[in-house]
C-alpha cells in the first residue's frame, strides 16, 4: 500500500502504525529508494523475499563503467557540436571582414 507522507521539522518521517505493522516492522526497517519513491521493509522479510541481490559486484561494476563511458560519448559529442558552431561563426565572421565593400564617395571640397 502506497502512502505519500510529510517531513516533519527535523526531517524525519511519521509512518502509521498500521503500515509498520503491515510491512512487520518491529524496531529496524530497511529503506530502498528510487528517484522519488522509498520502500520500506523489514530487514528479515526483505532477506527472505530475496536470498540473491539484485546484481552482483561485478555486474554492477561493469553498469558503472558502461555508464560512465555512455556519458563520455555525450559529453563528447556535445564538445563536438560546439566547437563546430563555434568554428561556423568564426569563419562567417573572417569572411565578412575580408570580404570587399563598395566604396562610399568621398565629398569634394569647393562644391
Amino acid at each position: 500500500e502506497a502512502q505519500e507522507v510529510q517531513l516533519d521539522s527535523n526531517g524525519r518521517m511519521l509512518l502509521p502504525q498500521t503500515l509498520l505493522n503491515k510491512a512487520g516492522i518491529k524496531q529496524d526497517a530497511l529503506f530502498v529508494g528510487m528517484e522519488q519513491t522509498i520502500e520500506i521493509w523489514a530487514p528479515d522479510i526483505a532477506a527472505s523475499e530475496s536470498s540473491q541481490p539484485f546484481m552482483s559486484d561485478s555486474e554492477f561494476a561493469d553498469s558503472l563503467k558502461k555508464l560512465k563511458a555512455s556519458q563520455d560519448s555525450l559529453k563528447q559529442v556535445k564538445d563536438n557540436a560546439n566547437a563546430n558552431v563555434n568554428a561556423s561563426s568564426t569563419s562567417k565572421s573572417a569572411e565578412e571582414s575580408t570580404a570587399i565593400k563598395p566604396s562610399t564617395p568621398k565629398p569634394r571640397a569647393g562644391k
